[in-house]
């Protein structure tokens, strides 16, 4: 069936349905990030937003220690896509903690907790992060990321 003028001049001045750009070359670590994702296309997005979530650990000093996944050459930050899956893993290291106090085969206190805390990561890639209080949104520190993950 075939477009009457009026229906092609009104697909005509609507505004594309996508816009095709050319992505940024990622950094290596940009790139491994985006080959361990669990769902590339939600840490494609991340990477580009340049905003991440990741469960950390505040240690003595007051920074923010992310963790990091890899060995050798091949070690990134462990962040997250989005807030869900940060949170599932900060409750699953919380009810882990639970398990091992009624387990005699650890030695955990009764009083015992995961310390652990979710916050919102923005990380262009570069050598700094900026951590983020979810709730509030404060900026909670910059750090090297190599620093805050202790390497």
């Amino acid at each position: 069936m075939a477009l009457t003028a009026q229906q092609q001049s009104i697909i005509s001045q609507a505004a594309p349905a996508c816009v095709v750009t050319t992505p940024k070359k990622l950094s290596p670590i940009q790139q491994m990030l985006l080959n361990d994702a669990i769902n590339q296309e939600f840490m494609a997005e991340a990477i580009a937003e340049g905003v991440f979530y990741a469960e950390v650990i505040e240690d003595m000093s007051g920074s923010m220690n992310p963790g990091t996944v890899g060995s050798g050459d091949e070690v990134m930050p462990a962040l997250y896509a989005t807030l869900a899956e940060a949170q599932f893993e900060n409750q699953g290291n919380i009810e882990e903690i639970e398990r091992q106090k009624s387990d005699p085969n650890f030695d955990r206190d009764a009083d015992d907790r995961w310390e652990g805390f979710v916050v919102k990561i923005l990380w262009d890639g570069g050598d700094d992060m900026i951590f983020i209080d979810i709730a509030s949104g404060e900026n909670l520190g910059t750090e090297n990321w190599r620093e805050a993950c202790g390497l």
